[in-house]
């Protein structure tokens, strides 16, 4: 009985510190979000943490730690779509049209009607056929 209190306890107090963040995020305070997301994350990893926090780094540049959180939300949950999308922009922002493509057809083999991917799928290709003609 103590230890199913404990886990209860901890389990709120998980999903408390993810609602601060999320509370945080909707206000536009992403440091201080992500400082509630590094809490949740500890005490109960799971992939819709990751990529939470994943867009919290989006939202401040932070290019590279959005693709480890967003690769890290895949590996625990690989039908989560949220993740997917935050990975290809996260790839998109930092030029790596190539992975964002990628990424953009895992997310259409997981819901092939998704409008955002699709439409997003058709910008990398506009982007990346202007970078073959620069090249040449």
């Amino acid at each position: 009985k103590k230890k199913e209190r404990r886990k209860v306890k901890e389990m709120n107090k998980n999903r408390s510190a993810q609602d601060k963040g999320n509370e945080k995020y909707r206000q536009g305070d992403f440091p201080s979000a992500l400082k509630f997301y590094n809490t949740a994350i500890n005490e109960n990893p799971t992939a819709q943490l990751y990529a939470t926090r994943g867009a919290t780094h989006l939202m401040l540049e932070n290019y590279q730690q959005a693709i480890e959180d967003c690769n890290e939300a895949v590996k625990l949950d690989p039908a989560f779509v949220k993740s997917y999308a935050k990975l290809s922009e996260a790839f998109i922002n930092i030029g790596r049209i190539d992975d964002a493509i990628i990424v953009l057809n895992s997310i259409l083999k997981l819901e092939p009607e998704n409008t955002r991917a699709k439409s997003q799928l058709n910008d990398c290709g506009n982007i990346a056929s202007k970078m073959i003609h620069i090249r040449s």
